[in-house]
């Protein structure tokens, strides 16, 4: 097995249904081991405007190695143009959640080479 990279993964979504989207389609592809989700209120500037919105935080506990996959589907599930999608790095944290994280998330599949 490889040396596990923990990383939070963040995200933003307009509504809770969406977040349930994704975060039960990351967890059952186990690419992340667990999200938590909350209601937040977000202001930021799109297209010459400032912009006021609830939306839903979801923060994705996963692997570096996973990060690509994970954008993959945040993507296809995705209602925003361009959704927040950034992964920071866990430097520290409890052995046995740490362990717990690399049991949960598949490791990424590798390509198949031809015969």
């Amino acid at each position: 097995m490889t040396e596990l990279q923990p990383i939070l993964v963040l995200t933003t979504t307009a509504n809770r249904e969406e977040a349930d989207t994704i975060a039960e389609a990351l967890v059952a592809q186990h690419l992340v081991a667990g999200i938590n989700l909350w209601e937040i209120f977000s202001v930021y500037a799109w297209k010459g405007d400032i912009e006021r919105h609830g939306e839903w935080q979801l923060m994705m506990q996963s692997d570096r190695a996973q990060f690509d996959a994970i954008e993959a589907v945040v993507r296809s599930l995705h209602s925003y143009d361009v959704p927040e999608l950034m992964a920071i790095p866990i430097v520290a944290g409890s052995a046995d959640y740490l362990t717990w994280i690399q049991g949960q998330v598949s490791p990424p599949s590798s390509p198949l080479s031809s015969p």
